[in-house]
């Protein structure tokens, strides 16, 4: 994923998390691979616990990845969500902020989005 200008990642176990200079809610990505490839199905699977809570799912391509994003605000917090497969990887993206804040980050991180690239090659074994 190419970063927008000021942005800067930090990487602990689970995740990355994506913040600007200035930033006013955090990107946060998450990756597995599969020994095999990824299905609509699988990915639903994962957005189960949302799509009960009643979220509606909406399909599309950001970069070279496919699936469903959902959006929803909980306590003045605006979520958004991904769930997304290419081939043998699966991504979950998440982007919250606060809502009064949520027109201010939207384009930067879709331009952010649309730039995801698959891993090429073999899982590493870490």
């Amino acid at each position: 994923m190419t970063l927008p200008p000021g942005w800067s990642g930090i990487v602990d176990e689970e995740c990355v998390t994506f913040e600007g200079e200035s930033s006013l809610g955090a990107l946060q990505v998450s990756s597995y691979r599969k020994d095999e490839a990824v299905t609509d199905e699988e990915l639903r699977g994962l957005a189960d616990e949302d799509i009960r809570a009643g979220a509606p799912l909406s399909e599309g391509r950001w970069g070279e990845f496919v699936g469903f994003e959902l959006a929803y605000v909980v306590d003045e917090m605006f979520w958004r969500k991904w769930y997304l497969r290419r081939e043998d990887q699966v991504l979950f993206v998440t982007y919250v902020c606060a809502e009064e804040d949520l027109e201010d980050e939207v384009e930067v991180v879709e331009q952010a989005l649309a730039t995801l690239a698959g891993v090429r090659g073999e899982a590493s074994a870490d």
